[in-house]
């Protein structure tokens, strides 16, 4: 009886102690946006700055991030082409409670209307 509890018990220590290993090496992850990625450039326009200042706060008001980037990168080749960059991290404990939240809705700049999102589980804007 004693044997068996004590196996129970370093199974499950050891099942926790690799859970919290894998989460402590992945809770202090960074994000750096490099001047150029695959042919793309960072546009450091004013404009750039605008969209990628208004992404990075409307993801950070959704979720508390630890670090959150927001860049535009401009095609070279096409004036019209651009990626947006968004992100952030933090520690999630469980993702479910945050991609199931009802809608939100927040005021953006004079120039646009009121955004209103709400995420679904495969994390899509309506």
């Amino acid at each position: 009886m004693l044997g068996s509890l004590a196996t129970v018990g370093l199974v499950g220590a050891a099942f926790v102690g690799t859970i919290g290993w894998r989460v402590m090496q992945e809770k202090d992850a960074s994000l750096q946006t490099p001047v150029e990625v695959a042919g793309l450039r960072l546009d450091e326009s004013a404009r750039a700055q605008e969209t990628a200042d208004y992404l990075r706060t409307a993801i950070g008001a959704r979720i508390d991030l630890d670090q959150s980037i927001g860049v535009v990168y401009a095609d070279p080749a096409s004036a019209n082409r651009s990626v947006l960059l968004f992100g952030g991290t933090t520690l999630i404990w469980t993702p479910e409670a945050i991609s199931t939240r009802s809608s939100s809705c927040s005021p953006t700049t004079p120039a646009r209307s009121t955004t209103c999102t709400r995420w679904t589980p495969a994390a899509s804007a309506a």
